[in-house]
């Protein structure tokens, strides 16, 4: 047998496997479905179901405390993005998050204005606002992505 046909026998061996396994895969992702509608049946919420199961899967892979550390540091990040009015749960990307109210402590004037707006001064007369912000306010102490080095936490701090 040549090189050529031994090659293609190769080929056609592989994508026969490949194919195989692409059918198993078809058919164990319709059990999976079925499982999870029969679990909604019984009561259960399979988006909470799904997140168990993703959370020991990753425990399984990379053990409980790398887990755990993880989504401290995720809430963490996620409470500096939301000015720390987010809860300790995650927000899924079906799901909207609810945004900073009286209620919640804090109001939305109650936080510090941009420099660059504190720095601007109205005109008089025309309704407009004068750019001021090279006169006499410094720019922000800010770390390479340009977030106030005061607002991030020193345990999230790189260390150069």
């Amino acid at each position: 047998m040549t090189a050529r046909g031994n090659f293609r026998q190769q080929v056609r061996a592989y994508v026969s496997q490949i194919e195989g396994t692409e059918a198993e895969i078809a058919e164990l992702n319709t059990d999976k479905s079925e499982t999870y509608k029969s679990a909604k049946e019984a009561g259960l919420d399979v988006a909470a179901l799904r997140n168990v199961i993703a959370y020991r899967r990753k425990c399984a892979k990379h053990g409980a405390a790398t887990v755990e550390n993880a989504e401290e540091k995720l809430t963490e990040y996620l409470n500096l993005l939301d000015d720390g009015t987010r809860s300790a749960t995650r927000v899924h990307a079906h799901e909207k998050p609810e945004m900073p109210t009286a209620t919640a402590g804090i109001a939305i004037q109650d936080r510090p204005a941009p420099a660059k707006l504190l720095a601007q001064e109205p005109i008089e007369g025309s309704g407009g606002m004068q750019d001021r912000s090279s006169e006499s306010i410094p720019p922000p102490l800010t770390d390479d992505n340009g977030h106030l080095i005061e607002d991030i936490p020193a345990s999230l701090r790189r260390v150069a």
